[in-house]
C-alpha cells in the first residue's frame, strides 16, 4: 500500500470521501438487484426449460442453441449457463463489505466460487465463439473474446494478492474481475439503455449487425474498467474537487445504469419468465 493511501486510512474521512463512498454503495444497491434479475431469468427460462426437457426453447434466444451433433459446443453453452446464475449470487457476496468483515469465512468461499464460475464462463464462452462466433459477427467475436481473455487475465492477479495478503491490491484486481466477469450484463442493459433513449439508431435488427452494437461489444468492460480507475485514483486523491467530480460521474452512470436494468427487466427478462 502506497504512503498516500495508508495516511488516507487513518485521517478521518472528509465530506467528500463520505460522497464519493456513498455513490459506490448507491452504484451496488442499483446494480445487484438487477444482476439478481438476470440470474432468476436464466434459471427460470434455461434451467426450468432443461428440467423440463425443453431444450429447444433454447433456440428462441441463442443463435444457435442446442443442436445435434455439436458435442463440444453445446457442452459450452452448458456450462456457460450453468455458472452463470452461481457467478452472480457469489459476486454480490464478495462485493457486500458487512459480510466481509463479519463472515470472512463466507467471503472467502463465495471467492472461490465466484473464481470457479467467472474463469468456467469465460472458457465456455471463448470455446463457444471459436466454434459458433458472435451473434454481431467477426467484430463481436473479438470483443466478447477478448472479454473472456480479460477475465481469465484478471483471475490470477486477485488471487495471487489474496494468498499473499496484501489485502489492498486484491480488492483491486477482484474489483476488475466482478466488472469484466459481468460484461455480458453491461452489454444487455447498455443495449436496452441505447433502446430507451435512441431507439435502433445504428443497429440493424434483421442481422444484429451496426455501429452501436460493435461499440457496445467492447464499451461493456471498457467503460466499467475506465470509471473504476477513475474512483480508485478518487480514492487515494486529496483532492475534493476530484472526489466530487468522480461521485457525480459515478452518480450519472448510476442513473444510466437503472435506466437499462429497467428496460432490460421490462423488454427481455420478465417477459420470458
Amino acid at each position: 500500500m502506497s504512503t498516500l493511501t495508508a495516511a488516507s486510512t487513518v485521517a478521518a474521512p472528509s465530506w467528500a470521501d463520505k460522497i464519493l463512498k456513498g455513490t459506490g454503495i448507491l452504484w451496488y444497491l442499483v446494480a445487484i438487484p438487477g444482476q439478481f434479475v438476470f440470474a432468476a431469468y436464466v434459471i427460470d427460462y434455461y434451467w426450468g426449460n432443461a428440467l423440463l426437457g425443453n431444450i429447444a426453447a433454447w433456440g428462441e434466444v441463442l443463435p444457435h442453441g442446442i443442436e445435434p451433433d455439436t458435442p463440444t459446443t453445446n457442452a459450452a453453452t452448458f456450462a456457460h449457463l450453468l455458472v452463470v446464475a452461481l457467478m452472480i449470487f457469489a459476486g454480490a457476496i464478495q462485493l457486500a463489505t458487512p459480510l466481509r468483515r463479519w463472515a470472512p469465512r463466507l467471503h472467502r468461499w463465495s471467492g472461490r466460487v465466484f473464481l470457479l464460475t467467472s474463469c468456467t464462463g469465460a472458457v465456455s464462452g471463448l470455446t463457444m465463439v471459436a466454434l459458433n462466433g458472435s451473434a454481431a459477427g467477426p467484430v463481436g467475436s473479438v470483443s466478447v473474446s477478448l472479454n473472456g481473455v480479460l477475465i481469465l487475465l484478471f483471475a490470477r492477479p486477485t488471487v495471487r494478492h489474496a494468498m499473499t495478503r496484501r489485502i489492498d491490491r486484491h480488492r483491486r484486481w477482484a474489483l476488475r474481475l466482478f466488472l469484466v466477469a459481468h460484461g455480458v450484463w453491461f452489454f444487455r442493459i447498455g443495449l436496452f439503455f441505447w433502446f430507451a433513449v435512441m431507439g435502433t439508431v445504428g443497429i440493424d435488427t434483421q442481422t444484429f449487425r451496426g455501429p452501436t452494437l460493435y461499440t457496445l461489444g467492447f464499451a461493456q468492460y471498457v467503460i466499467p474498467l475506465a470509471v473504476l480507475q477513475l474512483y480508485l485514483a478518487a480514492q487515494d486523491s486529496r483532492n475534493d474537487f476530484f472526489k466530487l467530480l468522480t461521485a457525480l460521474i459515478v452518480l450519472v452512470l448510476t442513473a444510466g445504469m437503472g435506466l437499462g436494468i429497467f428496460a432490460a427487466t421490462m423488454g427481455l427478462w420478465l417477459p420470458r419468465m
